[in-house]
């Protein structure tokens, strides 16, 4: 078996009972009763034609207590790990529909508002930096208007907190952020 092949549980039990014939009436730990030690990691090592550490590896592993989805967690009595473990939960239609339509109300919004912004820099700073997929840096925008960086950062801030009255005023308060954004083609 090439080297990089991680020996299974079989190959392991094959080995074992080759050197257990080889070493005629000499006793030799099998793997799943004992830790491996000294001569024979090494001699399962070179049967197998791969690494101790491997070897070490597959044993402990076999060692290891099975887990079951329904045994008890912790010290929590009655609750089982299938109970822990989320569910990967299907969004229904319904919810799918909802979060689309939300979406578009959103999408809707975000142009009403961006025509509200009262200069170039206003402007600069939102479809450049706020609403893009790759957001230009602070500096560039100050060299662009001739201020810092701090500056931009702070008409950037001030438009956020307009953004979000907006937002609050048209939406109302309790927005939800789990919508989809239709794509426009």
């Amino acid at each position: 078996q090439p080297a990089n092949v991680p020996c299974t549980r079989t190959d392991a039990e094959v080995s074992t009972d080759q050197l257990q014939a080889a070493h005629a009436g000499q006793p030799v730990p099998a793997i799943p009763d004992h830790p491996m030690v000294g001569e024979f990691k090494q001699a399962v090592s070179e049967a197998l034609d791969v690494p101790e550490e491997e070897i070490i590896n597959v044993d402990q592993h076999m060692r290891a207590p099975a887990m079951s989805l329904h045994a008890p967690v912790g010290s929590e009595e009655g609750r089982e790990l299938s109970e822990i473990i989320p569910d990967k939960v299907e969004v229904g239609p319904e919810t799918k529909a909802a979060r689309s339509e939300l979406g578009a109300q959103v999408a809707e919004q975000l142009s009403t508002f961006a025509e509200t912004l009262r200069d170039e820099r206003e402007q600069a700073i939102w479809f450049e930096r706020l609403v893009s997929e790759d957001p230009v840096s602070l500096a560039v925008l100050g060299d662009r208007f001739q201020v810092s960086k701090e500056r931009i950062r702070q008409i950037e801030a001030r438009i956020r907190k307009r953004l979000k009255q907006h937002l609050t005023q048209t939406l109302g308060t309790e927005l939800d952020f789990e919508f989809d954004v239709p794509v426009s083609d």
